[in-house]
């Protein structure tokens, strides 16, 4: 066989390449810490500084009043002590999950019954959620709605930019 130096060459560096990204993957999944892993990326005071920039975005472009402002508060507010009822119940599912994730060999069966097991505090949570947005979506004029519902759309289209850069 007749092989050229400058393709031995070749071959020497794809392989050494290879070894080294094989090499780096497994000791990122080895990692405990993985952020992919982690289900708590951001604590609790940063998903509410979240939630307050979403606040003033949203009454920015819809020009809210002062008095729709404290209603969509108190709306979220409620809602929000409402889904700290089912918090340790959540977080049960997280740790019980997890310990699935963590397993030598996934048992597909067991996470079918853990998600039976939960699945009336995930129908509580999103009858929270939806009473809380439908809500929030009456508080608004209709001109108000009409424009939530453009940006809603417009948003769609851009795809989850969370997801797709983290």
């Amino acid at each position: 066989m007749n092989v050229t130096k400058s393709t031995k060459a070749i071959v020497s560096t794809i392989a050494i390449c290879a070894v080294i990204a094989f090499t780096n993957v497994s000791s990122v999944n080895a990692s405990s810490n993985d952020s992919f892993f982690n289900e708590s990326r951001m604590g609790e005071g940063q998903k509410h500084r979240g939630n307050k920039h979403k606040m003033k975005r949203m009454a920015k472009a819809l020009s809210l009043s002062a008095q729709q402002k404290e209603q969509i508060k108190t709306i979220k507010l409620e809602a929000r002590e409402q889904g700290q009822a089912l918090q340790a119940t959540m977080t049960e599912f997280r740790t019980a999950k997890k310990e699935l994730v963590h397993a030598k060999s996934f048992d597909e069966n067991a996470f079918k019954a853990l998600q039976d097991k939960y699945q009336t505090t995930f129908a509580q949570l999103a009858l929270i959620r939806t009473k809380a947005k439908h809500s929030v979506f009456n508080v608004l004029t209709i001109e108000q709605q009409n424009k939530w519902l453009k940006i809603i759309e417009n948003k769609k289209g851009r795809g989850n930019r969370k997801t797709n850069n983290g």
